[in-house]
């Protein structure tokens, strides 16, 4: 699904909303949904930090002409260790001294002096602390 993000917060913010049943009738009624058919998949699940770096890591691999189906980040028989991608968005603080691997950084996330981080999530609240070292995880 392709979204505004204007769309997303005129959805309740407490409690559990299924998007399919609950969240798209009632937009439906506010907003201009459409549907649009693909021959091939263009989407996946991403239930968490961990298929969000793999999706991040598949859009990149598409892009730069390695094909949708790069072999999964994560898996250590991939062989396949090279960095892919890493995102820093505007308004995240990163020191030049960060070594980033196939990682996210949002607007507000701050990482400090001298810290590793490998197929990791920061939000827009988490701060990673010099030197410290971040493997697969998710810092808010």
């Amino acid at each position: 699904m392709l979204i505004r993000s204007g769309v997303l917060q005129s959805i309740k913010a407490v409690g559990y909303v299924d998007m399919k049943q609950q969240a798209l009738p009632e937009l439906r009624n506010r907003f201009d949904i459409r549907v649009v058919r693909s021959r091939r998949a263009t989407g996946i699940p991403i239930f968490g930090a961990t298929s969000y770096i793999q999706a991040v890591g598949r859009y990149h691999a598409q892009r730069d002409g390695r094909g949708f189906e790069a072999p999964p980040l994560g898996i250590p028989l991939a062989e396949d260790f090279g960095c892919h991608f890493t995102l820093v968005e505007d308004g995240a603080q990163v020191d030049s001294s960060v070594y980033l691997h196939d990682s996210v950084v949002l607007d507000g996330g701050v990482v400090e002096a001298g810290a590793s981080l490998v197929g990791s999530v920061v939000t827009g609240s988490g701060i990673v602390r010099r030197g410290r070292e971040v493997l697969g995880g998710l810092v808010a």
